[in-house]
């Protein structure tokens, strides 16, 4: 059985021979069924369980459809192929990568097209970034998600547990090397993880906890403390992971931390490894302290400006603001419980530091939050992407400075700086741009090599202050699609009242499928061509050619503007009573352009 994709067919036949060294003769001619394009189910959600290869499997479609017929293909391939009526279904022994799901509808006596192409491939659950076990205690790190953890052991057994994130399993017996792992959401299983078995340092203790305000605070029992090591404190709910960090020292806090029931579990490590988890402890809570206090400093043109909103409550607030690099600290009262004030005296170009100090009834003073920010004002950047060839990408950068800060820069393909990458295939990348001149303006070029085809870049341009990290505050982003260019040698030809639009098919790049729309008229096909019917004459019509990827990525041709004319003909002699008309306008087309003569 196979599937084969742009063969066009309206009145062929298929012959079939035996594809080997025999001389084998033709079969007899068969012609295909024709199916129609209507109604074309649409695979709306596909899940995968590569363990136990089933597939879930959501369809919309037409109500007037009695069955479906779901096909596995690899290229023109075909594998399993299943019948079912529901438009909700799991089939089984239908998972497999890397192969395309297709499905297509049936009415009883005829059927419909086949479905978009889903790979399969694309649905991979999540990975499991760490996994580690100190004998009676797992710690599992996953990203955030509807997951479930499988816990498979020596002897057979095999736990679930439900998580929405990183978890602490407490207490579990893990302390075998062929306990394995495996998440799954509905989705393809994750690979095997092993964990990590850590311990043989002395194991650290807490000797104080209290919850404030969701602020936490920690004080750790130095009598057990070890040389060169550091605290790593782990908030759970309910097995569930609420936060890790790590302590500045023996005496520590951290703030926005959600804790209902939680337990805070504490472990020292240093390059030389990592002692085993704690045993549990609970926070002491102080509920007459949960009024929320909210301070934040805004970056404006003007200058940077203060925004709290603190408790009401007999307690004094100050905000202490210094350079980073070192200089005189300045203090701001802030007299109202809410409310906003500019800073009038900074430097350009600059790191900052904000601290909300509280004072305490005894005396002492708290420092509630703590806000870097860099005093620059916005950065204009220009930026164009062109490719090359495949594979190879050419950037030019046009940076410039607001005279005040020439800054180094950087260039990276992420979406964030918190290590998404936007790069669908191949590795994250980033490409500091020197500025030792430390000129205004300056143009950079650069190459990138060993891009895969048909993958969407998004590219950041962001300064950088020496000694510091990259600020996203002042980033310019743009997105463009690798080696996709506009439909080329896009063409129009009339036939009377209709029109035909031709592109040129794309062999190394080919689009999932292309849009045409005319005017309001609008036509998809899988092919590089259409046709338009009936067009009303004496008309202005523009056409666009759309071009869709993956990820959604699109690109479009120019729009093209023609005017349609109406074609009359009429015989060699003809007569016209001059009673009722006096003269007659005839207009004809020809080659598009319109013509008249006047006949008397």
């Amino acid at each position: 059985m196979a599937y084969i994709r742009g063969a066009g067919c309206t009145d062929c036949v298929v012959y079939i021979r035996a594809h080997d060294n025999s001389a084998c003769a033709y079969s007899e001619f068969t012609r295909p069924s024709l199916v129609s394009s209507a109604d074309t189910p649409v695979i709306q959600d596909m899940k995968l369980n590569v363990i136990t290869r089933e597939v879930e499997l959501q369809v919309t479609s037409n109500p007037a459809l009695k069955s479906f017929m779901a096909i596995r293909t690899l290229g023109s391939d075909v594998g399993r192929h299943v019948t079912f009526t529901e438009t909700t279904v799991t089939l089984q022994e239908m998972a497999a990568v890397p192969t395309y799901l297709r499905v297509r509808g049936s009415y009883g006596s005829s059927f419909t097209a086949f479905s978009q192409p889903k790979r399969m491939d694309t649905h991979f659950g999540v990975s499991i970034d760490e996994a580690l076990c100190d004998g009676t205690k797992l710690f599992v790190r996953v990203s955030r998600g509807n997951h479930i953890i499988r816990i498979h052991f020596s002897d057979g057994q095999i736990i679930d547990k439900p998580a929405s994130g990183s978890m602490l399993i407490d207490p579990i017996l893990c302390n075998g090397t062929t306990l394995k792992i495996f998440t799954t959401g509905g989705q393809v299983n994750s690979r095997m993880a092993i964990p990590n078995q850590i311990g043989g340092y002395v194991t650290p203790k807490v000797k104080r906890a209290d919850f404030y305000n969701n602020k936490l605070y920690i004080m750790m029992d130095t009598r057990l403390s070890e040389v060169s090591h550091t605290y790593e404190v782990t908030i759970v709910e309910n097995e569930s992971v609420q936060k890790i960090f790590v302590l500045n020292g023996p005496i520590d806090s951290v703030r926005d931390v959600i804790c209902n029931q939680c337990v805070i579990y504490v472990r020292t490590y240093s390059k030389e490894g990592s002692s085993a988890f704690s045993e549990p402890t609970r926070p002491t809570m102080h509920p007459e302290l949960s009024a929320s206090e909210n301070f934040e400093v805004i970056i404006t043109r003007s200058s940077p400006k203060l925004q709290w909103d603190l408790p009401a409550r007999h307690r004094a607030y100050r905000v202490i603001f210094k350079p980073l690099a070192g200089g005189k600290a300045m203090e701001i009262p802030l007299t109202s419980p809410r409310g906003t004030q500019h800073i009038k005296k900074y430097k350009l170009c600059t790191v900052y530091e904000f601290l909300l100090v509280r004072r305490e009834t005894n005396g002492t003073n708290t420092t509630i939050k703590n806000v870097t920010i860099y005093t620059e004002p916005e950065l204009p950047v220009n930026m164009t992407i062109n490719p090359i060839v495949p594979g190879e990408l050419r950037m030019v950068f046009d940076l410039k400075t607001s005279g005040s800060c020439p800054l180094h820069y950087a260039i990276h393909n992420l979406a964030a700086l918190n290590g998404t990458s936007m790069l669908q295939f191949g590795s994250p990348f980033t490409i500091k741009i020197h500025n030792p001149e430390k000129k205004m303006r300056f143009k950079h070029a650069y190459t990138f090599l060993g891009f895969p085809s048909c993958v969407l870049l998004r590219i950041t341009v962001l300064p950088v202050l020496q000694g510091l990290q990259m600020s996203a505050t002042y980033s310019v982003s743009q997105s463009h699609l690798l080696e996709s260019p506009k439909p080329e040698e896009v063409v129009h030809e009339l036939q009377g009242n209709n029109i035909t639009i031709k592109w040129k098919k794309k062999q190394h790049c080919p689009a999932l499928y292309t849009t045409v729309t005319l005017n309001s008229a609008q036509q998809k096909t899988l092919e590089h061509t259409v046709t338009f019917q009936n067009l009303v004459g004496c008309v202005d019509y523009t056409y666009i050619v759309r071009l869709y990827f993956r990820n959604n990525a699109m690109v479009e041709s120019d729009p093209v503007t023609f005017l349609c004319k109406w074609s009359f003909f009429f015989s060699r002699d003809f007569k016209v009573h001059t009673s009722v008309i006096r003269r007659v306008v005839v207009h004809y087309s020809q080659s598009e352009h319109l013509h008249h003569k006047t006949v008397r």
